[in-house]
Formats: structure tokens, sequence, C-alpha cells
């Protein structure tokens, strides 16, 4: 009987250390990549705060049908656009922290964004929108990389005047 009870003490002590050991693994495959995040989350803003958001050098007049619900334009990039074309965009990428050419989806990356809105026939830069972006450093898993976005819209309706 004494034998019996020391052994099941020491298959209860397995458990618990099984248990403690697991939860663990748990929380460093879980909890690194989650701090990892909110420090570039909380990098995003901050770089945002400072220069993000839109700029508008001189209002654009297009007719409604070309400004869509969340103000991003139909307007084509330099190399699509059509030779009668009114206005181009033309949009620039630059790595922060990270390498957004990486294989790895899940590589935490940060970038800025900045995309121009310009008159074809001046070469006047109209507006200006400087956006951050961070996407993956997610635990290994699965699903997609996340992402996380300021400013959270496109262009300002402040850009865009209906004629």
């Amino acid at each position: 009987m004494n034998k019996r009870s020391t052994s099941f003490k020491v298959f209860q002590n397995y458990k618990f250390w099984i248990g403690i050991v697991l939860s663990i693994v748990f929380f460093i495959w879980w909890g690194i990549p989650t701090v990892n995040k909110w420090q570039a989350d909380k990098m995003v803003d901050e770089l945002c705060a400072r220069d993000g958001g839109t700029k508008v050098y001189e209002a654009i007049k297009l007719p409604a049908e070309k400004i869509d619900a969340y103000w991003i334009t139909n307007l084509p990039s330099i190399e699509n656009a059509k030779v009668d074309a009114d206005y181009y965009g033309v949009s620039s990428r630059i790595d922060i922290r990270g390498d957004s050419s990486s294989a790895h989806i899940n590589d935490l990356v940060v970038w800025r964004n900045e995309s121009d809105i310009v008159h074809a026939v001046d070469k006047k830069v109209m507006a200006r929108l400087v956006s951050y972006i961070r996407s993956g450093g997610d635990p290994i898993g699965p699903w997609h990389p996340s992402h996380y976005r300021c400013p959270k819209n496109g262009f300002s309706p402040n850009v865009f005047v209906n004629p």
C-alpha cells in the first residue's frame, strides 16, 4: 500500500511538471511574438503621428464615380496610365524594420508607404499619402499574417472636390 501511494504521487508530480513545461512553451510561442507585434504597432503609431497622413497641395476635381467609399481613387499607376489620363499615382515603399522581400510570410516587417497623385500634364504632385504598415510577427501557425496600418484609410476626403 505504501509503494502504491508513492508511485501515484510521483505520477501526479510528473503530470504537474509536464503541465508547467507545456505552459512555459506556450507562453514563449505566443508571448514573444505578441510583445514584438505590440512594439512594432507602437512604432507605427509614433511614426504616423510624426509625418503620416494626407497632405493636400491642390484639391483635385473628380466626378463622384471616380471616388470610392474609402476615398481612394481609381487612378492608374504611372506604368498603366493611358496617354490621355489626367492623373496617375506613384507609390514608393521603404522597409524600416525587417525585409519585405523575405520568403517567410510570418516575418515581422514595418514599412513606410508614400503614395502621390500626380497631374499628368505638368507632373505636379497634387496630394501625398504617407502611411506606415506592420505585417507579420505572429506565432508560427497555419493562419495568414496580421497587419496594422496608420492611417487606417487612404487619401482623406479633402483631397477630392466634386465639380
